[in-house]
């Protein structure tokens, strides 16, 4: 279940982004379950409420996606390579080893 987890952590999300539009989109969809009543002899079944409500979620996700800023456009979101639990690639050194490299000591002066 932890790979699970660690995959949802890396999909772009916006909470408040997703939010506006998700309460946007099951007020489009209480509007069309009104017309549908109003205008013709629709019946509701348990099946509308549920598939209505998971398309709406689904629908609001990829509206979100499109209306994110560009800094989420970043090639990190994609990346299929391991990173290591201090955030560094394996071909990457750690933070302390840049600082001796860049220091008068580790150069010689």
């Amino acid at each position: 279940m932890g790979w699970f987890v660690a995959f949802l952590n890396k999909l772009p999300f916006d909470r408040v982004i997703f939010w506006k539009v998700f309460l946007i989109v099951m007020a489009l969809v209480v509007l069309t379950f009104y017309l549908f009543f109003k205008f013709s002899a629709y019946q509701l079944t348990n099946a509308d409420r549920f598939g209505s409500l998971l398309s709406a979620t689904i629908f609001s996700y990829l509206v979100h996606l499109w209306l994110l800023p560009p800094e989420y456009d970043d090639e990190d979101y994609y990346d299929d390579e391991p990173v290591a639990s201090d955030g560094n690639r394996p071909d990457e050194t750690s933070p302390e080893s840049d600082k001796t490299q860049d220091s008068p000591t580790a150069n010689g002066e």
